[in-house]
């Protein structure tokens, strides 16, 4: 089977961006946002005020904003990515067996016979005593169904239903209270 490369991120197209405008707005975006800061580093020497005013114009310049927009873009497309690839984990050690381990004549496979969703699901091998340890299968189609919104949490949902209970019993004793002082 031929092993398939991670995609690429892509580096933003920098339109009529200048070295410095680039290299603020890749400070802007590692250092959690902070313009003063990117500013400051971009552009030794300038003072506090400068660089807060300085940073807010190059944040509202187009171009600047169009490189960062595509940026962030990549980035969380990168993360997208990332979570269908744990998904899809969790999918191999939800659908792993036991029996994946052993050949015809019921003897433990070497691990570098073991097919795919085994390997994922296995969480150790002891070689001396020839012994595997597999992942919670259970905990991983239950997480499975939790993402996918199939599986309810029981304990949430009393809690809910409690919290029901208690208002609906205040509204009922305040409707009480106000007929008897009606009367």
């Amino acid at each position: 089977m031929k092993k398939r490369r991670p995609p690429r991120r892509r580096a933003p197209r920098v339109p009529d961006l200048t070295t410095k405008q680039q290299a603020f707005a890749l400070e802007w975006l590692s250092n959690g946002y902070n313009g003063t800061a990117a500013y400051q580093k971009t552009y030794p020497g300038v003072t506090l005020g400068t660089a807060m005013t300085c940073a807010s114009r190059l944040l509202r310049n187009a171009q600047v904003k169009r490189y960062i927009t595509e940026a962030v873009e990549n980035e969380l497309g990168s993360l997208q990515m990332a979570a269908e690839k744990a998904l899809g984990r969790l999918g191999l050690i939800a659908t792993a067996n036991i029996g994946m381990a052993f050949d015809e004549r019921d003897q433990l496979r070497a691990p570098s016979a073991w097919p795919p969703p085994l390997l994922e699901a296995a969480r150790g091998y002891d070689v001396r005593r020839r012994k595997l340890f597999l992942i919670d299968k259970l905990q991983a189609l239950r997480t499975i169904l939790e993402l996918a919104g199939k599986l309810r949490n029981p304990v949430a949902d009393s809690v809910d239903a409690l919290a029901e209970a208690i208002l609906a019993d205040r509204e009922r004793r305040e409707r009480e209270r106000a007929a008897r002082e009606r009367k």
